[in-house]
């Protein structure tokens, strides 16, 4: 049978410490000063906290979600992209902030939906309207919560014995519909209302349909001048320093193409700009997806558009595509996409059914001429 746990001084250590499934706990650092003095009652009160937390089923102790969360992070930080890494940790911390000192077997669904809920209407600083999580957000943070328990699962890890989010139902991701196209005059618009820096980013996203993080990474080491594109490599040929895009782990390559107007200016840039970024701040920064947002954001009623963001640009982009009838693999090429992912998220419905009009009307046109052919039909009263 187990030893129970005991409350321990270590002279060396310098504190009071716990022994809990083979592993020694911290319970408090200081002088050894039970059974009255405040380093011991704080060992003892944490002493109790832990042993609460025990499972009186398999003896060993049940895991915080603060500590499950904060291991979880540790390996996507060691084995996946930068910005993986970034969306997981404010994910966890946003979390770990209201339910970090839970045990994962207390979490109820409803604990999740009232923390979705409580995101959903919150309000940030400086702003006037509730600005919190959009049901896409919400998505993606039960994702992220999702692939860490059941990572938190796995027989080699084995830091739960349950998923607390086992059947719960995320809400489902909304599609950018018409309303977040960009016009024309819009992007006029915004051209006359941003400075220079700004409006080289427009330009290049209007003309590309790049995803504006793909602009960030951007170097004349990346530059292909006799395709006029930027082009970045995958994982396995990618340099220590090259920009790492979205589906280099994937051994996928990616290549952005520009035309007319946004081809000289990249040509110019790389001549500007040898080494170090193309698109840069004012000061001579490099720019922030973050700034593009917030820049383009901030002039929506302006230009009389409620949903416009950066990424207004890469939907229009893919829905002209479609509604000029090309095909949705050059596309998805052009847009380091998959064919699926194009259909879902950015060939809008109004494009499909200017593709099912067209189906209609050959289908109509071969009716006809054959009806011509065998003689017209005469309704007869």
């Amino acid at each position: 049978m187990a030893r129970a746990p005991q409350i321990n001084y270590f002279d060396k250590r310098g504190g009071y410490y716990t022994q809990v499934n083979g592993k020694q706990k911290r319970l408090a650092t200081g002088p050894k000063d039970g059974p009255d003095g405040p380093t011991f009652k704080a060992a003892a009160a944490e002493f109790a906290r832990v042993i609460g937390g025990i499972d009186p089923t398999t003896r060993k102790p049940k895991s915080e979600v603060g500590l499950v969360l904060a291991e979880y992070l540790q390996w996507v930080e060691a084995h996946r992209s930068p910005g993986t890494a970034s969306l997981t940790r404010q994910h966890v911390v946003a979390f770990c902030n209201v339910y970090g000192e839970r045990y994962v077997e207390s979490l109820t669904h409803a604990d999740f939906t009232n923390f979705s809920s409580a995101q959903r209407g919150r309000k940030r600083p400086g702003r006037s309207k509730p600005t919190g999580w959009a049901p896409n957000t919400t998505a993606g943070f039960l994702g992220t919560l999702k692939a860490a328990f059941r990572w938190a699962l796995k027989p080699g890890v084995g830091l739960i014995r349950r998923n607390p989010l086992e059947g719960y139902e995320s809400p489902r991701r909304t599609r950018r519909g018409k309303e977040a196209l960009i016009t024309p005059e819009q992007h006029v618009q915004l051209l006359g209302l941003v400075r220079k820096p700004m409006k080289r980013v427009l330009v290049a996203l209007e003309n590309s349909g790049c995803r504006p993080g793909e602009l960030v990474g951007a170097t004349a080491a990346a530059w292909d001048d006799a395709n006029g594109a930027l082009v970045y490599h995958p994982d396995e040929t990618r340099g220590e320093d090259d920009f790492r895009h979205k589906n280099a782990g994937k051994q996928k390559g990616r290549a952005i193409l520009f035309t007319g107007e946004a081809l000289t200016m990249m040509r110019e840039l790389v001549r500007l700009h040898p080494t170090g970024p193309l698109f840069r701040s004012r000061t001579g920064g490099r720019l922030q997806v973050k700034m593009m947002c917030q820049c383009v954001e901030n002039l929506r009623d302006r230009v009389g558009n409620p949903r416009l963001t950066p990424y207004s640009y890469r939907h229009t982009f893919a829905t002209n595509w479609v509604l000029a009838g090309k095909p949705i693999e050059v596309l998805a090429t052009l847009l380091g996409n998959s064919v699926a992912v194009i259909e879902q998220y950015y060939a809008h419905p109004l494009a499909e059914l200017s593709k099912l009009r067209a189906h209609l009307e050959g289908t109509t046109q071969a009716r006809d001429t054959s009806s011509n052919q065998a003689g017209a039909f005469r309704v007869v009263g």
